[in-house]
């Protein structure tokens, strides 16, 4: 058997049950629900020829196609049956060539139409149903004048058609009536009442010989047996009494649960009727004194135990029934779409419109991005064996949306079932793709959360640009209550729109996503489809807006591992105390000036709370300030506005600079990564990439230092954007190759990256470089704190010297949580609060290091 399967999927029949030919049944992804079915057939015929006149009761001829809604239940069995029906055809001989079926070779194989019992009004029973359906099948052939069937089998045949309804009308009317015929013939009718499974059993037999040319087997196909509720046990016993015979083999598609659940409301409606029979016999004194005081208990009992052990009693029932019904082996479950062993093929449209001819050299190219669009709109989309992947693909590749996989878990706007496959495919064959997409996201969104949740999507939708940011962060603080720890006030109370900025709300999902409880459903899919939203919604939004929109910066948004020597940050330096202006006039280069402000996000005093101010601190023009923020990820956004910086450095002429064409040609560069910096799935991700490159493969005892014994930030710096960050993109692109990056080149071709290794080949600007950074880098050392900081410092070390004087290993919940008290002693907006909590989340991986960078701290603050 072959371990390749194909999803086919036409667009223009999404709505349509997908039948598959028996020649592709080892290709399917129903394979080994196909080849299990088949054996089971086989043991069902083994079971008739050995003993025809097996009592029921002792004998099974049920298969079960069973799985969630819309995994394919009805296709795989209708496929099933058509397959086994014309086993002799050309498209399906071929899956029953097998030696292990040998023995269905002589066998054939009839079937009456699709009975789906969810159409049924309530008054049918399933017996009838399916006589209905059989002599429909005989009148509608035996008026069509090419169908040859002789007078002696027409009448033998309308004869049992005829005696298994009497023995019907019989069951179903008034007993009164019965008992008013003379006694010989009101016996005589109940003996041939007994009988109806004996004479539905000579009903199939001739119309088996007669009507199906002496074909062997009658296949009985039910489809979503379990969505008729209230008549899902009647229809079991209808199944049980009168259809378990040798020549019938029922096929039956359902979720077992639901099934389950529809028999045990059936059980437990009996005893409450039952208990509700005997409190009227009571209370009209129907009965004997004795009998009432029978009846009390009784119901007394029944009522107690229905709250109480009878529940798993019925529970425990239901189940047995279903066993007896259903074996386990006949149960054959739908398998996972989310498979990683096997091959995908995904189609809109059909393969006969594709050139068969040249499919498979030009999957063989699908690297090629240009290629792979054109293949889109000529109906083939990808082939791999990841369907989240093969998903994503079609998306980034339709929508330029990127949607990631989270760590342990498929993306929650991935689709559980086949059916939810094809819906969330049918999207992509609209026009505006970006705004159904969103349709779609809010929709999952109603149908799956709770209103405080699923009514923040409608909240957003309401927002411009220009507020989106601040009304997402603010709707978050009205759900602070229902995550366990959102330390980030000076944000999600943020009150002035222009202030809050991407890497804000890049921040708030962050701390969404550390929080995460797998267990609670709610929040994975609340916090998934709000990526997914803002991201689509950012698509929007044009590169180049001189506007905080564009900042993917945040202080929050710590990654690289704090200096073990001063406790210095290295990815957001707030500088106090030096002359900025001086520090450019040593630069003699206008490209070198360029160069370097590429890496100030902020000229000026910078405050956490500068979000609830009128001003903003972003792009501001050079001045004789002293305070600043350095920090070398603003290279991300800052590279979007040359022109913005050329003005506040007040160069003249900037097209003059070769930097500056550089720039402006790589934004508008298909490959530059602006788009996707723009998605905070994908932002995020490379972060926490880069972050964990620089934590694992450059260590501070390996790093070039001073004589001194100081780190050396330029090299540091340049070691972690050149070699660090390609490793961080390589590790992207492999785990999403359909994003097309080349990493190697991304670097190389980095305007202010290949302008960096260019200073590194002059030695006398990487002198000056290496001076002017790390003048930066130790400014950071000249904060002074405040009384208050070092009163709450002392206080705090001896507040906690136990924890930190002794072993936590054993206690390392009341470590975490004593932590927790420490760093927010200190204000949201203070740097000690930042620094604090990162050593606290260090506690989460690595308990005493974590405790002894907190010693560290606050004993350096006193």
């Amino acid at each position: 058997m072959s371990n390749n399967t194909t999803l086919e999927i036409n667009l223009n029949e999404e709505y349509k049950i997908k039948i598959e030919k028996g020649k592709d049944f080892n290709q399917s992804i129903f394979n080994e629900v196909y080849n299990s079915a088949l054996k089971n057939v086989i043991e069902i015929v083994v079971q008739s020829d050995e003993k025809t006149e097996s009592p029921y009761d002792d004998y099974n001829n049920l298969i079960a196609f069973t799985g969630e809604r819309g995994k394919g239940k009805s296709s795989s069995m209708i496929s099933f049956r058509d397959a086994l029906v014309n086993k002799e055809c050309k498209n399906h001989i071929s899956f029953f060539k097998s030696s292990e079926y040998e023995y269905l070779k002589n066998k054939s194989f009839a079937t009456i139409d699709i009975i789906d019992p969810s159409l049924f009004r309530g008054e049918e029973s399933l017996f009838e149903i399916i006589l209905a359906k059989m002599f429909q099948e005989f009148q509608t052939k035996i008026s069509n004048n090419d169908f040859k069937l002789g007078q002696d089998s027409k009448r033998d045949l309308i004869k049992n058609f005829q005696n298994v309804f009497e023995n019907l009308q019989i069951i179903n009317s008034d007993r009164k009536d019965l008992y008013k015929k003379e006694s010989i013939e009101a016996l005589s009718r109940l003996a041939t009442s007994s009988n109806l499974r004996d004479c539905f059993k000579r009903l199939v037999n001739s119309y088996l010989v007669n009507f199906e040319n002496n074909k062997d087997f009658l296949i009985i196909p039910i489809d979503d047996f379990d969505l008729s509720i209230a008549g899902a046990y009647n229809m079991l016993e209808d199944i049980r009494q009168f259809l378990i015979l040798p020549n019938v083999i029922i096929l039956v598609s359902c979720k077992m649960e639901q099934l389950n659940d529809s028999i045990l409301n059936y059980l437990t409606n009996e005893y409450r009727n039952l208990t509700s029979f005997y409190n009227t016999q009571k209370q009209f004194n129907i009965s004997s004194e004795l009998e009432n005081t029978r009846s009390q208990k009784i119901a007394q009992s029944i009522s107690t135990n229905i709250q109480g052990g009878l529940s798993d009693k019925l529970k425990l029932s239901s189940g047995k029934y279903l066993e007896k019904l259903f074996p386990i082996h006949r149960r054959l479950v739908l398998p996972e779409l989310y498979v990683n062993n096997r091959e995908l093929r995904i189609y809109v449209g059909n393969t006969s419109d594709l050139d068969s001819n040249s499919l498979e050299d030009v999957v063989k190219k699908e690297n090629c991005h240009d290629i792979k669009i054109k293949l889109i709109e000529n109906k083939l989309l990808y082939v791999g064996n990841n369907l989240p992947l093969l998903l994503s693909d079609i998306i980034y590749s339709k929508a330029k949306l990127f949607i990631n996989f989270p760590k342990y878990r498929n993306n929650v706007i991935y689709p559980e079932n086949l059916r939810g496959v094809l819906n969330f495919l049918s999207v992509f064959k609209k026009s505006d793709l970006n705004s159904e997409l969103i349709r779609y996201v809010i929709e999952v969104a109603k149908n799956n959360l709770n209103t405080e949740f699923s009514e923040i999507f409608n909240i957003l939708e309401k927002q411009t640009l220009q507020t989106l940011n601040i009304a997402l962060v603010n709707c978050i603080s009205n759900l602070k209550g229902k995550f366990s720890e959102l330390n980030i006030n000076y944000i999600l109370y943020a009150s002035n729109p222009s202030n809050v900025n991407i890497g804000d709300v890049y921040t708030v999902f962050k701390n969404l996503e550390n929080q995460i409880n797998y267990t609670n459903q709610e929040q994975i899919i609340f916090i998934d489809l709000l990526n997914i939203y803002y991201s689509l919604r950012l698509i929007e939004l044009e590169n180049g807006d001189v506007n905080n929109q564009s900042l993917y910066i945040s202080n929050s948004l710590q990654i690289f591992k704090t200096s073990s020597t001063r406790r210095r940050r290295r990815d957001f330096v707030t500088f106090e105390g030096l002359s900025i202006k001086n520090l450019f006039d040593k630069i003699k280069l206008t490209d070198d000036k360029l160069w370097f402000v590429n890496f100030f996000p902020v000229f000026g005093k910078y405050f956490n709370n500068y979000r609830d101010e009128l001003y903003s601190p972003f792009f501001k023009p050079l001045h004789n300030v002293s305070n600043g923020v350095f920090s070398p990820l603003a290279i991300f956004n800052n590279i979007l506005f040359p022109e913005q910086f050329t003005r506040n450095l007040n160069i003249p002429n900037p097209e003059t600079s070769s930097l500056y064409t550089d720039i402006l040609e790589w934004n508008l560069n298909d490959v530059n990564l602006n788009l996707l910096f723009k998605n905070s799935m994908f932002f995020t991700e490379l972060l926490d990439q880069f972050d964990k490159e620089t934590r694992t493969e450059h260590k501070s005892e390996g790093m070039v230092k001073t004589d001194d014994g100081e780190e050396i930030y330029f090299d540091i710096l340049y070691d972690y954007f050149i070699s660090s960050l390609e490793k961080a993109l390589v590790t992207i692109s492999n785990k999403y190759p359909f994003l097309n990056i080349n990493a190697k080149n991304w670097i190389e071709n980095h305007p202010i990256l290949k302008y960096w290794k260019n200073i590194c080949l002059d030695e006398d600007r990487r002198k000056l470089f290496i001076n002017l950074f790390q003048e930066i880098y130790s400014s950071q050392d000249k904060k002074a704190f405040t009384k208050e900081e070092m009163d709450i410092s002392k206080r705090l070390l001896k507040e906690y010297s136990n924890y930190f004087d002794n072993d936590q290993s054993n206690n390392s919940r009341g470590a975490k949580q004593a932590m927790n008290s420490v760093y927010k002693a200190f204000g949201e907006d203070s740097e000690l609060y930042l620094k604090l909590k990162e050593f606290r989340d260090l506690m989460n991986t690595d308990l005493k290091d974590g405790l002894d960078e907190i010693e560290k701290l606050l004993k350096s603050i006193r």
